[in-house]
């Protein structure tokens, strides 16, 4: 039986069919192939990507709306030191912008974001709308620059400047240091999350603190919650909304913002390791005094190394997945106990050894409509290379789901050790994940192969992220250049 798949554009339609009767339940059932396609999808001067030896951290997104994912990566000396780095913005491009084929990501940062050259000491960003006009902005967390002036040693913010009145994206521009509160003491941030955590309608930003460094500062920082004023402003409200316990970090490694207790309002999760405090904790949102904090829970106390939120069994609740300096976990969230407080039951990764291990990115690699896990290796704080990235398949049998190493899925083990980041999205539009790899040794690109007989979309006109209301024809011709029927399409993860 052929798939009938139908898009309806304002009054018109397009009509797609496809001529291939397989069983979905074997393609969908596949595992992952990569194959390394770095020399013809990454485009910058070797020591800015290929060859590149600094510490990566990446952030994803449609930032220019032109339809197509764009990728923004931050640089600094390796493991716990001073030296500052500059950072890239990659563009992806394709045959509109003259390329042989689409989803290739071109350095462009001298044009759209020239102060991203400024030498910083960043060791996270996020891409969030801090000033509510619809365009993604870069916040950047810094570390160690306690010498430097504000404009370095606090996060940055890069304001997204949107289209001109001729519709050509302008890029981004770092305008004001006072974006950011200038902090007590110098801020040795890890990481930064972002989410509406006052029902204000706009984003809030937190940032996780870490003690250690070579030098001593004059007072310990910790976490830090800053409010926005809707205009991408920043108040540090800290220690009215939150409690010292919930803030104390010792090494403050990640951070998230969200619903853990699904009743309608966002909570911060976060992990603190190496000396007292060590746990992954929940902060929990007053539901009658919205943006207050009012109970906190450690749900975790092994050794924990970073934490990341992602609904792995598909029951509408998020999880945690936990990187342990033994044995790496995640905690399957069994809905909230009396006090209105998210349970957890613990499981081990399959193939998980006792080592230190680095971050997590939780994505659906293979279109089963379950999230994997993937997690680096590379520990930021204590220098060393040599263990492997490990890619944890989820599958896909719940309530309690397995997530068990597959393999290298095509990728060298070469290119899998010493992964400090790596990013997961799909960079040619195919509609598979593919990988962006931040070795210690420089950056490869790997994409992702489809199992035979997938339906394949092409855009050889170009793709279009925004279509008028009142349109009638698809601006866009669509080859299907292979093609699968089944009787109803694998279901999306809830995220």
């Amino acid at each position: 039986m052929g798939l009938n798949m139908q898009k309806r554009i304002g009054q018109g339609a397009l009509w797609i069919f496809a001529c291939l009767a397989i069983d979905a339940g074997d393609v969908w059932a596949q595992w992952v192939q990569f194959t390394d396609q770095t020399s013809t999808r990454l485009v910058a001067t070797a020591g800015v990507a290929l060859t590149n030896t600094d510490e990566k951290d990446y952030a994803w997104a449609d930032v220019d709306q032109d339809g197509d994912i764009d990728l923004v990566a931050v640089y600094k000396e390796p493991f716990t030191t001073t030296g500052r780095r500059r950072n890239v913005l990659f563009m992806n491009e394709g045959l509109a912008e003259g390329h042989a084929i689409n989803g290739v990501l071109v350095d462009r940062t001298n044009t759209l974001i020239p102060q991203f050259l400024d030498l910083t000491n960043d060791r996270d960003v996020i891409l969030v709308d801090v000033n509510g006009d619809g365009w993604l902005d870069i916040v950047t967390a810094t570390t160690l620059s306690g010498s430097q002036p504000k404009s370095i040693s606090h996060p940055r913010i890069y304001i997204n400047q949107g289209d001109n009145v001729s519709g050509v994206w302008l890029g981004y521009v770092f305008d004001d240091v006072d974006r950011i509160p200038t902090m007590p003491v110098e801020p040795r941030f890890c990481s930064v999350t972002a989410g509406d955590v006052d029902g204000a309608g706009d984003n809030d930003l937190y940032f996780t603190d870490y003690n250690q460094g070579p030098y001593e500062r004059p007072a310990d920082l910790n976490d830090r919650l800053c409010i926005n004023n809707g205009a991408g402003y920043f108040t540090d409200q800290t220690a009215a909304r939150m409690t010292f316990q919930m803030v104390q970090s010792s090494f403050g490694m990640a951070s998230a913002i969200a619903d853990i207790n699904d009743d309608g309002f966002l909570d911060i999760v976060k992990d603190t390791a190496l000396t007292d405090p060590i746990h992954v904790s929940v902060s929990y949102n007053d539901s009658s005094n919205e943006g207050f904090f009012d109970i906190f829970d450690e749900v975790y106390n092994n050794a924990p190394y970073h934490v990341t939120v992602g609904d792995l069994n598909n029951d509408s609740r998020l999880d945690l997945v936990i990187t342990d300096d033994g044995t790496d976990r995640y905690l399957l969230n069994q809905g909230n106990n009396g006090s209105g407080i998210a349970t957890f039951v613990e499981h081990t990764f399959i193939g998980s050894v006792g080592e230190f291990g680095g971050e997590q990115i939780i994505s659906d690699l293979n279109n089963d409509g379950f999230l994997d896990v993937f997690i680096t290796d590379v520990d930021i704080d204590s220098p060393g290379c040599s263990r492997r990235s490990k890619l944890f398949r989820n599958l896909g049998n719940p309530p309690n789901v397995t997530m068990q190493e597959q393999g290298t899925s095509g990728i060298t083990n070469a290119h899998l050790t010493g992964l400090h980041d790596a990013a997961v999205f799909d960079i040619n539009g195919d509609g598979w994940k593919d990988l962006v790899l931040g070795q210690c040794t420089g950056t490869r690109v790997y994409m992702n192969v489809p199992p035979a007989g997938v339906l394949l979309f092409s855009y050889p006109n170009g793709n279009h992220a925004i279509l008028s209301s009142n349109t009638t024809e698809p601006p866009w011709r669509v080859p299907i250049t292979s093609c699968v029927s089944w009787d109803s399409p694998p279901s999306e993860p809830k995220r």
